[in-house]
């Protein structure tokens, strides 16, 4: 068996003109949480359907659970599960009815069984007996992660499948992801916006436009990326004339605001270093870059 759920290689996909998908290559090592990300419309869910055998590229070549992408694309669909960013289950319907439905489209056997264990896990047994119209955000969330976990997939591909969900369950919806990764060996590859939630990730690759800008380690893009950063703790009233006093001459560098800190980035040391010697009163401090600066520095 190959160590890798998903291997692609050269992947490529036009519209016409356009190419949407560049060359891509990419292996996502099995049980790993890897995180998928990129801006709207950089290629991630095109990438997505690719994989899942749901759209042809055109060209390159690559495998989903040892099956071709262009050849088993139905065997792949049965082994996979996916949970959209909208929730799409039957808001009519109570939990227990969504579920069983999910099920018998599987035509799982010993469904009872199935639900029963996933009501359990997600904690979902209080609310069995409730429409999905009326649970919160991050019930609703349990629900359709619930779903797609009734007949045991070997790969969950996961489409910021918090947005707009509060911290608290954010935060217990990951500690979900990688009991599940680790107890059952699934591979998890999700796509998100959160930069907290890109650190939560075993392994990352981070593309734009289309075009692969970085795999690996989620500790490994920070060095990889070269950003430098350095806060200041200037009052807050001077934080705005700085602002708009860097972002005029140096319009390369990453200016925010965290913590009632003023921080800047950028991969050009010398350019920093000319901002530390015109501003000496604002006493920078070298810090280690976000994932947010690293994320924004990649692209500009």
């Amino acid at each position: 068996m190959n160590d890798f759920a998903i291997d692609i290689r050269g992947l490529t996909k036009k519209f016409g003109e356009n190419i949407v998908v560049n060359n891509l290559s990419l292996q996502v090592e099995r049980g790993s949480v890897f995180g998928f990300l990129g801006s709207n419309g950089s290629g991630k869910t095109t990438t997505i359907r690719m994989i899942c055998g749901l759209l042809m590229p055109t060209s390159g070549t690559g495998r989903c659970l040892d099956l071709d992408i262009q050849n088993d694309s139905e065997e792949i669909r049965s082994r996979i599960g996916y949970m959209a960013q909208k929730f799409c289950l039957y808001e009519q319907l109570t939990v227990i009815e969504n579920l069983r439905f999910i099920g018998e489209v599987y035509q799982l056997s010993d469904l009872d069984d199935r639900i029963s264990e996933q009501l359990k896990y997600l904690r979902l047994e209080n609310y069995k007996d409730r429409r999905a119209r009326d649970l919160s955000g991050g019930w609703k969330q349990r629900l359709s992660l619930a779903s797609c976990l009734l007949h045991s997939p070997e790969i969950l591909f996961l489409d910021e499948p918090t947005a707009g969900v509060d911290p608290k369950a954010r935060k217990e919806f990951w500690d979900y992801l990688h009991e599940i990764a680790i107890e059952k060996g699934t591979t998890i590859l999700v796509t998100t916006h959160y930069m907290d939630e890109a650190e939560k990730c075993t392994n990352l690759a981070y593309i734009n436009q289309g075009n692969l800008l970085y795999t690996g380690t989620t500790t490994g893009i920070i060095p990889f990326s070269k950003i430098i950063s350095y806060v200041s703790d200037i009052q807050r009233q001077q934080q705005a004339w700085m602002t708009s006093e860097i972002g005029r001459r140096y319009p390369a560098v990453t200016t925010s605001f965290v913590n009632n800190q003023l921080r800047i980035s950028s991969r050009d040391q010398e350019i920093l270093n000319e901002i530390l010697e015109r501003y000496p009163d604002s006493q920078f401090t070298r810090v280690a870059p976000s994932f947010e600066e690293v994320f924004i520095g990649l692209i500009s």
